[in-house]
């Protein structure tokens, strides 16, 4: 099952700095940017890429598994593994945890969680990545861990050097080694890549004075469930704080939820608003950014009138206590499932400090990162009414506006709301058309804009490269007569228009607010991008048949090199040094809901 096929910095890096040698954390630094300082392989001789080596995942391949894994490679000593230059820690579809010799593929050790039975998740069985850090023990020693959250909505310490469950970290409620974050039975899953964060990188005071923490995100907002994220201490597993993404009552927040009586009470406890991606986490500021999550049912609002806060929303925290600072609402009681799936990501916009995020809506946000405002306007714009009405006759209340950004920051064709209106019968209706009884062609859909796909960014170029979707649908209403908590609900169907589909890979001059250059693609880009000193932007491509992984020149988006691939590639490339020598590797595994090839493989290059 683990044989090989073939077809540094620690995680508190100071922000805009790229890793040098590891690949620490999701993003590459706590910035999120997926920029490597790493420069042996350049546009001179990137033509030059072979495979190194190939590794097949286990779990990978078939059904609805999804292969999007984010490798993260540390030095063996690091990890505890002195014999390995680099070691490169993965994680399958159902959360299995490997660790392989980065330099060559070969397996060091596994270790498989023993997830519960039924498993409740939506859209697809996947696993984004683990989480690494040298945790402090007591005796004054560090311990390094491997933390993988699982479908089951369990958060796993495993020792790095061995893959065991880490002795002392846990609740008392599953396995040793685990805490459980949520009920797995009532629809909470985790997917995401969990965020370290080392004592040294935590400004003093707070709940997190003397410990060393991880984060992790729920999932689950098409199963009625209220979504969070939560800080652990790394260490133990004890919570130190909980940040709820729709607020309860008399929180701030809270009045944008109704009060109602009878079946549909209390529909902020059903509000979705999950946080499915890894956070950002600017250490100079001592906060967290989040992106939260569609609002619960996803196309039915009927019984959630409001702007349905946080929902749809970028959140920063105070990370000493998980306060809220601010937020950024994208889209206003949202009935199109726009959430904001990307991961946020931290950069400079002519010296002011920023914080980015790539909306299901086609529009990149740009934010003051210590204020939460737009430095690029996205007016309040006015957009069509609802004519929904619930079987109770609860009209559907659509927000009568939604933030609609300057056409620099679109990355993929829309319509404008504003403009001339469309004759009825057009193929596609402006962007925030509300859905109805009969269906109503929108474009982007429920996949984006950008899906959950990572954007990199080339801090000295001022660049943000954004992958992006194009697949309309047309959005039927079907409002709920009653809510069923812990059972799948979308309020509605989303019915894929296999026309006119493809995707852009869009350079975004940050500090202007345009684009600077722009790649069409004949399938929809899924899985994000990596930038380097070299000069190369990497990304890969998913198609029926199989798949590329592609090199263009960061500058310009000329392509430079391409390798076809048996599997598509929904994943983000990694790059890192092991034994001296830069390698850059990624997953191709396919994607079944976007038509893309299934495979198994772990791919890495290497110049020959």
């Amino acid at each position: 099952m683990l044989a090989v096929m073939l077809a540094g910095l620690a995680n508190g890096q100071e922000l805009g700095e790229g890793p040098r040698a590891d690949w620490a954390t999701y993003g590459g630094s706590f910035s999120q940017q997926r920029f490597s300082l790493l420069r042996q392989i350049t546009t001179r001789n990137v033509a030059r890429l072979r495979v190194a080596w190939a590794f097949a995942v286990p779990d990978a391949g078939a059904g609805d598994n999804s292969l999007e894994t984010t490798p993260l490679v540390v030095r063996g000593r690091d990890a505890g593994l002195p014999a390995l230059d680099a070691v490169m820690l993965i994680t399958s579809p159902l959360g299995r945890v490997i660790a392989l010799d980065a330099g060559r593929g070969q397996p060091v050790w596994e270790f498989a969680p023993p997830l519960l039975a039924p498993l409740r998740a939506c859209c697809s069985k996947t696993n984004r990545g683990a989480g690494f850090g040298r945790v402090a023990r007591a005796d004054g020693g560090a311990e390094p861990r491997v933390y993988v959250a699982t479908l089951d909505a369990r958060l796993w310490a495993l020792s790095a050097s061995t893959g065991r469950p880490a002795p002392g970290f846990g609740d008392g409620v599953g396995p040793a080694g685990s805490v459980t974050v949520a009920d797995n039975s009532a629809g909470y899953s985790l997917t995401m890549a969990p965020l370290f964060i080392p004592r040294a990188d935590l400004p003093a005071g707070g709940a997190t004075r003397g410990r060393d923490l991880v984060v992790v995100g729920i999932s689950g907002g098409e199963y009625e469930t209220r979504g969070f994220v939560t800080a652990y201490d790394a260490l133990t597993g004890e919570m130190v704080w909980r940040f709820f993404t729709v607020p309860s009552p008399g929180d701030f927040g809270g009045d944008t939820w109704p009060t109602l009586t009878g079946p549909f009470a209390d529909p902020f406890l059903r509000g979705g608003g999950g946080v499915w991606m890894t956070p950002a986490y600017d250490l100079a500021a001592g906060r967290l950014f989040i992106a939260v999550g569609n609002p619960g049912p996803n196309l039915d609002g009927t019984h959630r009138a409001g702007n349905n806060l946080f929902t749809d929303s970028i959140v920063a925290l105070d990370v000493r206590t998980g306060k809220r600072v601010w937020h950024f609402q994208q889209v206003h009681h949202d009935i199109w499932d726009y959430d904001a799936a990307s991961p946020p990501l931290l950069f400079d916009v002519a010296g002011q400090p920023a914080v980015g995020e790539a909306g299901k809506t086609g529009f990149f946000y740009i934010l003051d990162r210590e204020s939460g405002a737009p430095l690029f306007p996205c007016p309040e714009t006015p957009v069509p009414p609802s004519d929904v009405v619930a079987p109770d006759g609860t009209d559907e209340a659509a927000s009568p506006t939604q933030p609609v950004c300057e056409p620099g920051l679109q990355f993929v064709p829309l319509l404008r709301p504003g403009g001339p209106p469309p004759d009825p019968g057009a193929a596609r209706q402006p962007i925030f058309t509300p859905p109805s009884k009969n269906g109503v062609i929108v474009q982007p859909s429920v996949y984006g804009g950008s899906e959950w796909s990572p954007v990199a960014c080339h801090p000295a170029l001022g660049l943000a490269f954004v992958s992006g979707v194009v697949q309309p649908a047309s959005y039927i209403a079907r409002p709920e007569r009653q809510p069923r908590p812990g059972r799948y609900r979308f309020g509605g169907l989303p019915a894929l228009k296999l026309s006119d589909v493809g995707g852009t890979l869009t350079a975004i001059d940050v500090n202007a607010g345009t684009i600077r250059w722009q790649n069409e693609t004949a399938r929809p880009l899924v899985g994000g991008a990596l930038a380097t000193a070299g000069g190369i932007l990497f990304y890969g491509e998913g198609t029926p048949l199989g798949g590329a992984f592609v090199a263009l020149d960061v500058s310009t988006g000329k392509k430079l090199f391409r390798f076809r691939t048996r599997g598509g590639v929904n994943a983000a490339p990694v790059t890192f040094l092991a034994n001296g020598k830069q390698l850059v590797t990624v997953a191709a595994g396919g994607h079944l809901h976007y038509g893309s090839r299934l495979d198994d493989l772990l791919i890495t290059f290497g110049l020959e």
